[in-house]
Formats: C-alpha cells, sequence, structure tokens
C-alpha cells in the first residue's frame, strides 16, 4: 500500500487529479510553501508542472526526496516539438489582435446583411483576412485557424443565419483568443534551454541527491523532443 499526494496552485488541476486518482490526497499550495517535511517522499514526480512554478520549484522538489527516493521530472523544452507548435499558435493568435480581424469580421457581416457600405468594408477586410490566411498556412491548429475557418464557413453560408448570429460568435472568439494567449505565453514562458536545464541539475545535486541528469524526452514520429527528462535519486 502507498500514499499519494498531489500539490498544485491550480484547483482545477487538483480536481482533475482527484477525479483520475480518487484515492489521492490533494492539496493547494505554492512551491515555496509545501506543507510537508524534507525528505519525506520515495518519489517525486512531476509532468509539465513544475516549470510554471519559477526556479525554486525545482530545489524544493527536490528537497522531499527521501532517503532511497526518486526524483523524475519532464518539463517543456524550448524549441522542441510542443514549445514549436505553442510560438506558432501563439503568434497566429497575436496576428488576429494585430489585425483586427474579429471587428473587420464583424463590420463585413453587418455590410452584406444590411446591403450598405460593402466596397468599404470589403477594402478593409481583405488585407486582415490575407494576413490571417497566411498565418493559417504556417501554423496550422491554434484558435487563429478556428476563428479563420468557422468565420469563412458561417459567412458563406449566412443565408441560414441572422447577422447577429455571426457577430455573436466573433465576440465569443475574441474571448478565446485572449485566453489562448495568456495560456500560450505562460506555456512559452515555461520551456526550458538546455543551460537553464543544466543549472537546476547543478542546484539538485547540491541538496545531496546523487545520479542526477537530463536528456531530451522523445515521442516516435517525432524528430524534435517533446520534453526535458530530469531523473535524480537520494542515496
Amino acid at each position: 500500500a502507498f500514499l499519494l499526494f498531489g500539490a498544485d496552485l491550480s484547483f482545477d488541476a487538483l480536481q482533475l487529479m482527484r477525479e483520475r486518482l480518487p484515492a489521492s490526497q490533494v492539496i493547494a499550495c505554492s512551491s515555496a510553501r509545501l506543507p510537508f517535511p524534507g525528505h519525506s517522499f520515495d518519489l517525486v514526480v512531476s509532468q509539465f508542472g513544475i516549470e510554471y512554478a519559477g526556479e525554486q520549484a525545482f530545489t524544493a522538489a527536490a528537497n522531499l526526496v527521501a532517503d532511497k527516493g526518486r526524483l523524475a521530472l519532464l518539463c517543456h523544452y524550448e524549441d522542441g516539438y510542443i514549445d514549436g507548435k505553442n510560438k506558432g499558435h501563439l503568434a497566429g493568435a497575436q496576428k488576429v489582435i494585430e489585425t483586427g480581424f474579429i471587428d473587420k469580421a464583424k463590420d463585413m457581416t453587418r455590410a452584406v446583411f444590411e446591403g450598405r457600405n460593402f466596397r468599404e468594408t470589403q477594402a478593409k477586410f481583405i488585407p486582415a483576412e490575407r494576413q490571417l490566411s497566411k498565418m493559417v498556412k504556417q501554423h496550422a491548429g491554434g484558435v487563429h485557424s478556428h476563428l479563420y475557418t468557422g468565420f469563412r464557413q458561417l459567412f458563406e453560408r449566412r443565408q441560414h443565419y441572422d447577422a447577429v448570429d455571426i457577430t455573436s460568435w466573433l465576440e465569443a472568439m475574441r474571448l478565446d483568443v485572449d485566453k489562448n494567449i495568456v495560456r500560450l505565453n505562460q506555456m512559452c514562458n515555461a520551456a526550458r534551454s538546455e543551460k537553464q536545464v543544466k543549472q537546476v541539475c547543478h542546484e539538485i545535486s547540491g541538496l545531496g541527491l546523487s545520479k542526477v541528469g537530463y536528456s531530451p524526452f522523445t515521442i516516435p514520429d517525432n524528430s524534435l523532443p517533446v520534453a526535458w527528462s530530469i531523473t535524480a535519486q537520494r542515496q
């Protein structure tokens, strides 16, 4: 028998853990104020989480490893497969804001339904549409792709909708774009370079752990690493 604990700042993440692992005990806390004594866990793990809590979180996790215990971490790899996609999707979401695509798409919709100022509105919309189309081709997926494809489909089938149906959808997409920019910025900022990972391993070694190492973590069919794997143990 064993006890399983989960610690995170996010209540949503902890709720998800409880749903998937009902026997687990979860605690909402920061890495700077962990409610556990040092050297108290046989296994300390994190998968794409610890890097969001700052550099001190790595040493805080390592300090929890008990005698003969192990540390196993996966964190975002700067310019790796996941980070590359995140950066592309972030650029796409930012392009939506930069071009004013949503407001121009709303104006285009009203102009068509109301039958006025169409050419003037179209002249403003087309440059934004072309820029976003180019971004969709460069970086498939992401909220910018969903916005671009969704609006095209709605506009082409506009005879089945009222103007407010389309403009309301565009306003909802604005919220999604804003949320994605925040989330993607956090994920991109969390990605670690090899220099940073080396420094983390150096600090972990200073806490009395041995066999401290790191390596790129890859998955089949991807030439780029998806994560850094950091491992250590306490004798």
